[in-house]
């Protein structure tokens, strides 16, 4: 698939972590391996075994201390013992995104270098910013300027926070 394309299949992604944020549910294990495919091209998100409901002691550590998430995925403010938030989802879901469009997934010794263009980085570097504030506010906006970006449109990205391309 072209990285147009995987973003395309993505978007189906984002409508169900979107559905899942607008009844108050954190997902809070986003990852490729948690994505199914269907055979007619529909994306399925799965395993909502750490999903909790946002603002009902959502922590980042079990009982005994342990982080929950998988580890390579896991956004910043969480390996600092931050809560999780909507906002911690955002940021799976754009890691996910980035391994999936940049041809690599973690167990590879170098990615596949793909010609990106610079709106499609700077969307990316938006949800993955390291401080949550800075990211895109809902999933809504995350998906809005990728489907902007399909359509050829110029997003303002940077009018959503104050990320910069260096926050990732």
């Amino acid at each position: 698939l072209s990285y147009r394309e995987v973003v395309k299949l993505f978007i189906g992604v984002l409508d169900a972590v979107q559905a899942l944020h607008e009844c108050s549910i954190i997902h809070r294990d986003i990852k490729a391996a948690n994505v199914l495919v269907t055979k007619d091209g529909t994306p399925k998100l799965i395993d909502l075994g750490l999903a909790r409901i946002e603002d009902i002691n959502v922590t980042p550590l079990t009982k005994s201390n342990e982080i929950v998430g998988t580890v390579a995925y896991l956004p910043p403010e969480i390996v600092l013992g931050q809560p999780y938030t909507k906002a911690s989802d955002i940021y799976q879901l754009a890691f996910a995104l980035d391994l999936a469009i940049r041809g690599r997934d973690l167990q590879a010794k170098s990615a596949v270098k793909q010609n990106l263009d610079s709106t499609i980085d700077e969307i990316i570097s938006k949800a993955m910013a390291r401080k949550p504030e800075n990211r895109f506010p809902s999933v809504k906006s995350f998906k809005r300027a990728l489907k902007d970006w399909l359509a050829g449109k110029r997003t303002k990205i940077h009018s959503l926070g104050q990320s910069n391309g260096q926050n990732r």
